[in-house]
């Protein structure tokens, strides 16, 4: 597996998937790569730079809890969206 597995990568993906968005420089390397490249994660323009944003928490969910054990904590974790946004994508 190209990634560790961190409390700050399961924190990061938790806020993402609850509809947070994160600055591109925090979404990189290998497992926001794959999430990427999966559609799961898509980078907007905002001003001038770049944040991330999740179109499904749900599947974002579901896609890692598959990938790995250690990501099943993110099943637990399926509280509603924070950002009200969330709804709109």
């Amino acid at each position: 597996m190209p990634y560790s597995i961190t409390d700050s990568l399961i924190e990061k993906i938790s806020r993402l998937a609850k509809g947070e968005f994160l600055p591109a420089s925090e979404c990189h390397g290998g497992i926001f790569s794959e999430l990427k490249k999966e559609g799961l994660i898509i980078p907007v323009s905002k001003g001038r730079g770049t944040i991330c944003m999740v179109t499904n928490g749900i599947a974002l969910r579901t896609y890692l809890a598959s990938r790995d054990d250690a990501f099943k904590v993110l099943l637990e974790d399926s509280s509603k969206p924070s950002n009200p946004l969330y709804y709109a994508c």
